[in-house]
């Protein structure tokens, strides 16, 4: 990234995976922890391991919602990975049954708005 770079790097991630409510899911589904992705947190914590100054500006993002549960277990079944019908899609149907809130017509497993850093820096020329 830095090659290709002209003046400036920038990279835009969230404070947490994408998915992470959904992965809190995943115990209950598979009966163990799912490996937490790196998130904009680790990220900052490499550029200071390299010793690079940058800037951050973070944002509200609004919570991941959908247009029904229907389409909420559709998702859900990518992200857990599991088979309509297997034991653990049925374990899946019942925790998102008793998790899914609703709200304005929409649903959700949490309405905790997320947050987006936007980070730069300089790229070192050699």
């Amino acid at each position: 990234m830095e090659a290709a770079a002209g003046r400036l790097c920038a990279a835009a991630l969230l404070d947490r995976p994408p998915r992470t409510t959904i992965d809190a899911l995943w115990p209950e589904v598979h009966g163990e922890e799912r490996v937490r992705l790196p998130a904009l947190p680790e990220f900052l914590e490499l550029l200071l391991a390299r010793s690079f100054l940058f800037e951050v500006r973070l944002v509200e993002r609004p919570p991941m919602s959908y247009q029904d549960r229907e389409e909420a277990l559709r998702i859900a079944r990518r992200q857990v990975w599991t088979n309509v019908g297997s034991d653990a899609d049925l374990r899946l149907q019942n925790a998102l049954s008793q998790r899914l809130i609703e709200r304005d017509g929409r649903v959700a497993l949490s309405w905790e708005p997320g947050i987006i850093g936007v980070v730069s820096w300089h790229p070192r020329r050699r």
